[in-house]
């Protein structure tokens, strides 16, 4: 708009213009002239001789006069977000930009707690480039030695800290320090899941095998375990008698504890008649006198 109106071309209220132009015979109109004579005095290098081509002018005049009063809106949250960058009208914008860059990843920075009150006081008082800059080298090279230091522990301990923790050059120092800790703790265990894996392994290639997904989930609790434990050992054992006594697979109990019942009742009612023979043979032996 600058490269087209001069600056009067804001105090002008063209929307009368806007009206009249589309109107028949308008060129009649006297209102018409002096509005079009006062918009034509405002180009730098002459006005177009169609309406159609100020109108379009006149547009981008009304687009220019909206963002102005936005910017004028906008005065007190530009100095909150730019301070002493911010002159209104008067701004640089290449300079608000650059600040934009460098100002929002710091105060990201300083939310995530990357950035303490320590770093701004040594920004504000000033830091030397090359120094930061061969601090900068020196972290950005301990930090790839210490992930591949990272990649080799986990290659020789069998940890996956991808799975763990996602991405590994995300993870916080905290959290490794946590979780090499309990490790440090929990190293007297190592024994204790020495057995368990050999246990494991040699359960794998049993029928029970199936069964260690819900273990390991924590489906079944070690309650239930020992009675399906002492119920398999049973089992195993009925079935290793049934291999070395054939007979034995044929063993009913009902029948052979009713048989049991029968020879008990015969046994008691033989020994009624036993008792009664002999009560008679002493009678009979009993002297008369």
């Amino acid at each position: 708009m600058d490269k087209t109106f001069h600056p009067s071309i804001l105090d002008l209220d063209t929307s009368e213009f806007k009206e009249i132009s589309g109107k028949l015979l308008s060129v009649l109109n006297s209102r018409y002239r002096k509005l079009k004579k006062e918009i034509s005095a405002c180009y730098i290098s002459g006005a177009p001789l169609k309406d159609s081509k100020i109108l379009l002018d006149l547009a981008c005049v009304s687009e220019c006069k909206a963002r102005r009063a936005e910017l004028e809106g906008a005065d007190i949250s530009g100095k909150k977000f730019f301070w002493e960058y911010w002159k209104g009208f008067e701004s640089d914008p290449a300079l608000l930009e650059d600040y934009c860059k460098w100002m929002v990843p710091f105060r990201r920075h300083i939310k995530e707690g990357i950035l303490t009150d320590r770093s701004v006081r040594l920004v504000g008082s000033g830091v030397d480039a090359g120094s930061v800059e061969f601090t900068v080298n020196e972290t950005l090279a301990a930090k790839e030695a210490f992930i591949l230091s990272l990649e080799k522990l986990g290659t020789l301990i069998g940890a996956d800290f991808e799975k763990m923790f996602g991405d590994v050059e995300a993870i916080k120092l905290s959290q490794l320090k946590s979780r090499v800790t309990k490790w440090k703790d929990e190293t007297s265990s190592l024994v204790f899941w020495s057995q368990y894996l050999g246990y494991r392994q040699a359960c794998l290639e049993t029928l029970a095998s199936p069964m260690l997904d819900d273990i390991e989930a924590g489906k079944i609790e070690p309650e239930d375990m020992i009675p399906a434990f002492e119920g398999n050992y049973a089992e195993s054992m009925l079935h290793r008698a049934f291999r070395e006594r054939p007979d034995l697979s044929a063993f009913i109990r009902e029948l052979h504890e009713g048989k049991i019942s029968k020879f008990t009742e015969l046994d008691k009612k033989k020994s009624c008649l036993r008792t009664g023979k002999e009560l008679c043979v002493l009678l009979m032996k009993k002297p008369l006198n």
